[in-house]
């Protein structure tokens, strides 16, 4: 089994996905480390066939479309997740520049903690998404950074993550859900969060609106004050449920 998945979504951009498909192997330092897998929604078939077809060793996932919900993607992740890879990293299709060797800066950082339950963050730091909601849901001025909109996180950590995220069927943002299990397991005295020498841009730089993303205005620090709204208590189930794995390990 190899122990990366790289997982890309991608919907009306073929073009943008045979560039992206072309970097990350090109850039690769060894393909056993990884496998990518590429997400498509079934009507649009037929735009990527000539794209796909050249490149055989792709997992393709077929995906009904929805409009304002990356459910059925998170899903599709999740599902080839837990076939036993070690790593999961999310790649948008219009990425650029990225770190030569990406691999095996990342295959340098297995078993880190001996538990297999951390978050590795890379150097990104372009996005299309408003720099201050970022702000507000991700830094912390006590403990530091906290926010990355493609994190790559273990199989460990994923585990205990995916019953959370298919029981509340969450459709976005978790990119943020993550950031708050690692923040609120650094307040419980465990740093997950581990920093990867990787970097990469994004060609399509495109402003995201606070309407589009509703959970950025919920999940502000009112979680990590440990009010009891309900976002927050399924949280710290998840982050019980992760520290009572690392205190047993």
């Amino acid at each position: 089994m190899k122990d990366i998945l790289v997982s890309i979504a991608t919907r009306d951009r073929p073009n943008l996905l045979a560039k992206a498909l072309e970097m990350v192997f090109e850039t690769g330092f060894d393909e056993q480390n990884f496998n990518v897998q590429v997400i498509v929604d079934n009507d649009q078939k037929e735009m990527y066939s000539t794209i796909l077809n050249n490149y055989p060793q792709v997992i393709v996932k077929y995906i009904e479309h929805e409009k304002k919900s990356w459910y059925n993607i998170f899903q599709a992740q999740h599902n080839e997740m837990k076939k036993g890879y070690y790593f999961f990293m999310f790649l948008p299709d219009d990425i650029s520049n990225l770190t030569l060797g990406w691999d095996n800066k990342i295959m340098r950082l297995k078993h880190h903690f001996k538990d297999d339950l951390f978050v590795l963050y890379t150097q990104f730091s372009e996005w299309g998404r408003e720099t201050k909601m970022l702000e507000l849901a991700y830094v912390d001025e006590d403990v530091g950074r906290f926010w990355e909109q493609t994190p790559i996180w273990t199989y460990k950590f994923g585990e205990l993550l995916y019953p959370f995220m298919e029981e509340n069927h969450i459709e976005m943002g978790r990119e943020l859900f993550i950031a708050d299990i690692i923040k609120m397991l650094s307040m419980a005295g465990h740093n997950r969060h581990v920093a990867c020498d990787i970097n990469y841009k994004l060609i399509c730089q495109t402003n995201t609106s606070k309407d589009d993303f509703p959970q950025y205005e919920k999940m502000k620090y009112q979680r990590y004050k440990y009010k009891k709204t309900s976002k927050s208590l399924l949280l710290e189930s998840v982050v019980k449920k992760m520290r009572e794995y690392i205190n047993d390990s």
